[in-house]
């Protein structure tokens, strides 16, 4: 009797045992997929971003090669390029001109006399900015 308690026993520890192993494996299992997710959300939401930011920069063109002039305060300088952006476009027959976004990019160096930081104008529509682009040959050939 004490021969078959002490079998049983040894039986009920190798089970043991053989659901412990198993139980690891399940947890291995699981935290393989939750790892896989994580990433994936990750990847998810820099997709996510990548086109939020490409849907805010679609309506963006960026001038360059235009002299700044010998204005002394950044708002002089920003009235010089809105009369100048609106020139170039209403030559290129786009005549909603109101309200435009134009910015100079980079930092203001009044040491250089021959100042030339890219002007950033934000139009209104895709299609102003198509027109702008497919007349992109005339204006590099232009005096302006």
């Amino acid at each position: 009797m004490c021969a078959q308690l002490g079998n049983d026993i040894n039986g009920l520890k190798a089970a043991i045992v053989a659901l412990q192993d198993e139980i690891k494996i399940l947890k291995t299992q699981v935290s393989t997929p939750v790892q896989s997710t994580t990433f994936s959300l990750i990847e998810t939401e820099k997709i996510v971003n990548e086109v939020s930011e490409r849907e805010r920069r679609k309506n963006n063109v960026i001038i360059y090669g235009c002299t700044e002039g010998k204005c002394k305060t950044n708002a002089e300088q920003l009235n010089v390029d809105t009369v100048f952006v609106k020139d170039m476009l209403s030559s290129l027959g786009i005549n909603d001109t109101d309200n435009l976004k134009i910015s100079r990019l980079g930092k203001f160096d009044a040491t250089k006399d021959d100042r030339r930081r890219p002007i950033r104008v934000t139009l209104h529509s895709e299609n102003s900015v198509m027109l702008v682009l497919r007349a992109s040959k005339q204006l590099k050939t232009s005096n302006n």
